[in-house]
């Protein structure tokens, strides 16, 4: 993959030194009193740079939390043609400029982004399974390269801002450029969205097992971004009808207001005599049932397999829908796989987590909806990983009895095997190295897999139990891996 004006590209300044890929050298401090400064550095036909990150914690970043960093002063004829558009929160000090120069002498119009702060979710990003990292600006753009040239868009302000632009230029074609219809204003307002959380639990009726084996699911919620969302606005039902059951198990986008009763025993013929608690709840981690509440199309089915009589009061479903976030993950996927171990790939997870946060965030009557603003695309996609999770608990649970515990997209389960390889069903855990595989991370024996399924059974929350191991992992002396 390939980046368009990659021949121009990120430096890092600040505190006196201005650092590109090529090195770092000194630039004089006293010149920098507003951003116009700054453009001239970045727009200098020797060293031109298409964005300029100013670094965190230096004297530039402290200058620019002053808004007469960010005033436009006339700058005249020793730079003609030059355009300034400063950018940035309503009603807040800007944190970024954009600086056009038209082109003189023959030269082609640049533009350079500047940014007040490198976002620290660029900086913050752990290595999978390393210490860390801490890098110098020079090595920290040769990351930033490897990012762009690897996901094939350029770095943006934030990680999350840079993800969306892909997801955006990936649809920019006719056959998909109307998949990203946003929702309208009136919609949005009107839509009671909800705020449902993960679902932890613990299985009080565990069966007995010397050990304990837990396995996370790989990029959990980017597997389940491969299935619909909406386009645009929904349509409203006012009225539960057969046709709208239908949209239901098609798992067709969609918000649906419901009240549900416990069940005697769970459906589909899966576990006919289970106990009623013995599955984390299709809604909550108290186990409480909904009461005129709001659920997106995955969990409601979900709660229908699970035996749950469920009463649909209202619904928004979305008629128009397809796999919106399927190139997009794929491209994604493809990109951490090349990367795998590195810096740059703690970079591509970072993006794509954020983004998920970013189309759920409320946006506030006063701001401007823009297209990526989608919490159902967020809610269905975390709908659909639990639909999925969930699911796979039961269907091991009849062949394979011994689920412990489930947190988020992790599973614990109880077995007299040491082996957890032969534990569970063989090809459960999906193929090694795809998407949305299951992966081995820990195995508990002995006293502390005894502690585990006791505090089960003792009826203490799923979370309490993940943490205990969270503990047990942070000890290097006692680890059971």
């Amino acid at each position: 993959m390939s980046i368009p004006n990659n021949n121009y590209s990120i430096a890092i300044i600040g505190d006196g030194q201005i650092t590109t890929r090529s090195g770092s050298r000194p630039y004089p401090t006293a010149d920098i009193l507003n951003v116009t400064g700054l453009a001239t550095i970045a727009l200098a036909k020797a060293d031109g740079q298409r964005a300029l990150w100013i670094a965190p914690g230096s004297d530039l970043a402290r200058k620019a939390t002053h808004a007469s960093f960010w005033e436009m002063p006339d700058i005249g004829d020793a730079a003609p043609g030059w355009k300034i558009f400063a950018t940035g929160p309503q009603d807040s000090i800007p944190n970024a400029a954009s600086v056009r120069r038209n082109g003189v002498s023959g030269e082609a119009r640049r533009e350079v982004m500047i940014y007040a702060d490198i976002d620290t979710r660029w900086m913050l990003a752990d290595v999978a399974d390393g210490p860390p990292w801490a890098p110098t600006h020079h090595k920290y753009l040769d990351y930033i390269t490897t990012y762009e040239q690897t996901m094939g868009v350029q770095a943006r302000f934030t990680p999350a801002s840079t993800a969306l632009a892909l997801l955006q230029k990936l649809h920019t074609d006719c056959s998909s450029v109307a998949y990203l219809d946003p929702l309208s204003r009136d919609a949005y307002d009107r839509i009671p969205w909800p705020t449902h959380h993960a679902v932890k639990h613990a299985n009080q009726y565990v069966r007995d097992g010397k050990f304990v084996h837990v396995f996370d699911k790989r990029s959990a919620y980017m597997a389940s971004a491969m299935g619909e969302v909406g386009r645009g606005d929904p349509i409203h039902w006012s009225a539960y009808s057969d046709p709208l059951a239908d949209d239901i198990q098609k798992e067709t986008p969609g918000l649906w207001c419901i009240s549900a009763h416990v069940p005697n025993a769970y459906g589909m013929g899966l576990i006919p005599d289970i106990s009623h608690g013995a599955l984390p709840s299709p809604f909550n981690s108290l186990g409480d049932v909904p009461d005129h509440e709001w659920y997106y199309t995955p969990q409601v089915k979900l709660a229908m397999m699970m035996g749950y009589q469920v009463q649909v009061h209202e619904a928004y479903i979305w008629p128009k829908h397809h796999r919106t976030l399927r190139p997009w993950v794929t491209r994604l996927w493809d990109a951490r796989q090349a990367v795998r171990g590195t810096p740059t790939e703690a970079m591509i997870k970072t993006s794509v987590n954020d983004v998920w946060g970013v189309m759920k965030r409320p946006v506030k009557a006063e701001e401007k909806l823009q297209w990526y603003h989608r919490p159902d695309w967020s809610g269905m996609v975390t709908a659909q990983h639990y639909l999925r999770h969930t699911r796979k608990i039961m269907e091991m649970e009849v062949v394979y009895p011994g689920y412990l515990a489930t947190s988020t997209d992790s599973i614990a389960w109880s077995s007299l095997d040491p082996n957890p390889m032969t534990a569970l069903p063989a090809g459960w855990a999906g193929k090694p190295g795809q998407l949305g595989e299951y992966r081995h991370v820990a195995t508990y024996a002995g006293d502390r897999a005894q502690t585990l399924i006791s505090m089960a059974r003792e009826c203490q929350s799923g979370a309490r139990l993940y943490k205990q191991m969270n503990e047990w992992d942070g000890d290097e002396d006692g680890q059971d891996d």
